[in-house]
């Protein structure tokens, strides 16, 4: 089956569909992208040369090997593995973790007979074309007689899917990844996969999962094991082939595939990553997920999901072949750096601060502060504060943090997301500066502290209290002592745009601000005396400058 790029019109077509009734061409507001990148109102319009599968794979099967031929050679001597000892085994033979040359590597040794020659032939002659950062490096190949090896490079964190393993053995010693780092691993997977689609002819893997991507010291994600479990079967496009919790429908029905069995495997490697859970856990045997496929059924999406995530999903695993993307359409579309935005900042409760990330800094996750402090003022249509005034420095000191992975300035979008789900939403004009500056003067506000931080700066004065983010973006929490000189903790359950509740044991109350909540609680709950903070100092040192009027 050969696609043409129009095939990958449903995916730009919907993604344009749900942009178009979120966001407004800047022409409407006077205003127009301040970076490099086209002042279309979306990426979703781009397009890329690389079709990704307009090829007849089919031809697959006859590549020649005289690329195995042509490569120079390994002995079996300059491979250094404890050949009793494999990390891993396989219808081909195993896995071995070694040095070749002075470099950490592994081999994967051959069980020797026709058929697993043939194979390893047709496996070099594939991967010794491969040069892709996404992709696992092939270093070389033993091709002595009685031994044949594949050497690859070393990763030393091993697979996604072990890691996924270990995390919900014991998710306190082994807690999930940030979310936006899991759709970086999705993306790393989407661009290794286009790599091999968009050879001549087309390269499929078929046995794409989480344990088939390893990853480097930093985290980089590389496809491997691509090759032998495709060439057994590469003269007939169709049977069941690789891991049955990834198949494809088509697959599993004996019917003839293509390169989109590799989207539907990614679309399982999508949901697995964002919910980080092992797709179909909850069936006991193959037999079951097959008929689970068949009947239609995908595994559960929860009613919460973003839209554009539900959206890619829908179409990476659609039974047609003909409607899942490409993944050259995946990249070209951005649709994972939207998913990242989508999964932090609400639209529906912050539209404009949405607007702002996505026109500015999609790409991206985090900023420097000068980048980030432009678009926003630009966004706000507010003229760019000097450096000593309340808003400026407000918005720095709720936007930096101690823990800010960079020595410089930067802004990441989990803190841009939790300053608007606190204070927001953000509208044109300083209504936003007025509603941080109301929780200040409360007084006693310190932005994200953990609860025994906390306790330890309020030591044991009754009646000594600080406000701080709850671990919920957008809620907060009070910390108290109280009369009888103990530590009681309340929290205050809020998203942008919505009430202020707050939960006591038996019952709780909404208010419609932080400032009302206080004056209405400050008694019942013994709340006297704030502890001082770095946000005090800018209120205060702004109400000398300017006058308690002119703050923002």
């Amino acid at each position: 089956m050969a696609h043409t790029s129009s095939e990958d019109d449903k995916l730009t077509s919907e993604l344009i569909r749900l942009l178009g009734s979120r966001t407004q061409t800047r022409e409407d507001t006077g205003l127009g992208r301040s970076t490099g990148r086209s002042s279309c109102p979306n990426p979703f319009l781009r397009s890329t040369n690389e079709s990704g599968g307009g090829q007849d794979s089919s031809n697959f099967s006859r590549r020649t090997t005289s690329e195995a031929e042509r490569i120079a050679p390994l002995s079996s001597s300059e491979v250094e593995c404890d050949w009793d000892r494999p990390i891993g085994r396989g219808t081909f033979g195993a896995v071995y973790k070694g040095v070749c040359r002075g470099l950490p590597i592994v081999a994967k040794k051959l069980t020797l007979n026709h058929d697993s020659v043939e194979e390893f032939e047709h496996e070099v002659a594939t991967m010794v074309k491969l040069r892709h950062p996404h992709v696992v490096l092939f270093m070389g190949a033993c091709t002595e007689p009685t031994t044949r090896l594949i050497v690859m490079e070393y990763m030393p964190r091993g697979s996604v899917g072990d890691m996924l393993d270990r995390s919900l053995k014991d998710s306190s010693k082994y807690p999930a990844p940030s979310f936006e780092l899991r759709m970086r691993m999705a993306e790393h997977t989407a661009r290794g996969m286009n790599w091999l689609h968009c050879s001549d002819p087309p390269i499929l893997h078929l046995d794409l999962k989480l344990h088939n991507l390893l990853m480097d010291k930093d985290k980089n994600v590389k496809v491997a094991d691509f090759g032998l479990s495709r060439v057994k079967t590469s003269m007939v496009m169709e049977g069941r082939q690789g891991t049955p919790t990834y198949m494809a429908p088509e697959m599993i029905t004996h019917n003839e595939f293509d390169e989109k069995a590799d989207v539907y495997s990614f679309g399982i490697i999508v949901w697995e990553l964002a919910f980080w859970k092992c797709a179909w856990e909850e069936l006991p045997t193959k037999q079951s997920v097959f008929e689970a496929v068949r009947a239609g059924k995908r595994p559960d999406v929860p009613a919460d999901t973003g839209e554009t995530l539900s959206l890619l999903l829908d179409l990476t695993w659609d039974p047609n072949p003909e409607i899942r993307p490409t993944f050259s359409s995946i990249l070209s579309t951005q649709v994972l750096d939207r998913i990242v935005l989508e999964h932090y900042i609400s639209f529906e409760r912050n539209k404009l601060g949405w607007e702002l990330w996505f026109d500015y800094f999609l790409e991206v996750r985090e900023v420097p502060l000068n980048d980030f402090m432009e678009a926003f003022f630009a966004t706000i249509q507010v003229d760019f504060p000097k450096e000593d005034t309340f808003m400026y420095r407000s918005l720095k000191e709720l936007l930096i943090t101690d823990s800010n992975s960079n020595d410089a300035d930067v802004v990441t979008l989990q803190t841009y997301a939790r300053m608007l789900e606190s204070f927001g939403p953000l509208q044109t004009g300083t209504g936003f500066f007025e509603t941080i500056r109301k929780v200040f003067l409360i007084g006693g506000f310190h932005g994200q502290i953990e609860t025994r931080a906390a306790e330890r700066l309020l030591g044991r004065r009754p009646g000594s209290y600080l406000i701080r983010y709850s671990t919920t973006p957008g809620s907060f929490a009070i910390s108290v002592v109280t009369q009888k000189e103990t530590l009681k903790h309340y929290r205050i359950v809020h998203q942008a745009g919505q009430p202020f509740t707050l939960l006591l044991a038996s019952q709780s109350y909404n208010f419609p601000s932080l400032e009302a909540l206080f004056n209405a609680q400050a008694d019942p709950l013994y709340l006297r005396t704030p502890l001082h903070s770095k946000y005090d100092n800018v209120l205060e040192d702004s109400l000398q400058q300017e006058g308690y009027d002119s703050v923002c």
